[in-house]
């Protein structure tokens, strides 16, 4: 399994791979397109999360536990 960022409003998921050291903060980017921006990128074809409409990105451990989420 590993840990995972899902998009609550339409289910995309992506699965999150290396280590983040206590403290760290890491830019997590959607689009395939944004990969050159640094950060880790999900390499998704499409806009996932959608400003104008609710839609929260949840976290979710290596056990399938939720752990954050954030709208």
């Amino acid at each position: 399994m590993g840990w995972n960022l899902l998009s609550e409003k339409d289910g995309q998921k992506c699965n999150l791979a290396g280590t983040i050291e206590p403290g760290q903060t890491l830019r997590i980017w959607a689009l395939a397109t944004q990969a050159a921006q640094g950060g880790y990128n999900c390499g998704f074809g499409q806009p996932v999360w959608d400003d104008q409409q609710p839609d929260f990105a949840i976290l979710f451990n290596d056990i399938g536990v939720e752990v954050a989420r954030k709208d």
